[in-house]
């Protein structure tokens, strides 16, 4: 394989790229993704024994996201255009290098968590979105257990990709603390090599 065939292999587009970036291998062994589905779980099982209904759990989750989700979306794309779009070009550059046994550079990884995690808030948000909007139509069963199966189900996934999105956050706000640092170390070695070259020069 050429170095052209590599690079386009290396650089799939859209969510192809993001998922290249953040496969699913990455995503089943993050800590987030488990916690989020245990803490979904234990929210059916208390909704459950307690007096409140699944509907009143699913509309409390949908009252949440759309409330507080819209600001974590925009907290995202500010870190994601701080990576992007303002970033230093040789820092850049050097986080095109691949590490041993990694299919994407660290680049491509800070990248793909970003858009993740934005599709995954905006997922949660869609989700809720849809959820307020079909509440309004009042949708009547004849079944009591049909009713509780589908707000039990919709619980489920609400509370899943709510905490989910919440849960993620510490890994974004690592990822720009990592770029600022790769950053910071190197301005450094530009500075020590400026300073190095400047008394070579006073000494010539």
């Amino acid at each position: 394989m050429n170095d052209n065939d590599q690079i386009k292999k290396d650089h799939p587009f859209s969510y192809k790229g993001i998922m290249h970036a953040y496969d699913a291998k990455e995503i089943g062994e993050s800590i987030p993704f488990w916690v989020s589905i245990a803490l979904a779980v234990t929210t059916l099982v208390i909704t459950w024994l307690s007096s409140k209904s699944f509907y009143e759990i699913l509309i409390f989750w949908t009252e949440q996201i759309m409330a507080v989700f819209p600001n974590l979306l925009g907290f995202n794309l500010g870190g994601y255009a701080l990576i992007v779009g303002f970033g230093n070009g040789s820092l850049l550059k050097a986080m095109t290098r691949k590490n041993a046994g990694k299919k994407s550079t660290i680049f491509q990884k800070l990248s793909g968590v970003f858009a993740f995690s934005i599709l995954l808030q905006l997922a949660a948000f869609i989700a809720a979105f849809l959820i307020t909007f079909l509440n309004k139509f009042e949708f009547k069963s004849n079944s009591q257990i049909t009713v509780d199966s589908v707000n039990a189900l919709l619980v489920f996934i609400l509370s899943f990709l709510g905490f989910w999105g919440l849960l993620i956050i510490p890994n974004l706000v690592s990822n720009v603390f990592t770029f600022g640092q790769m950053h910071h170390s190197l301005l450094t070695i530009e500075r020590i090599k400026s300073e190095r070259r400047n008394r070579e020069r006073d000494n010539t």
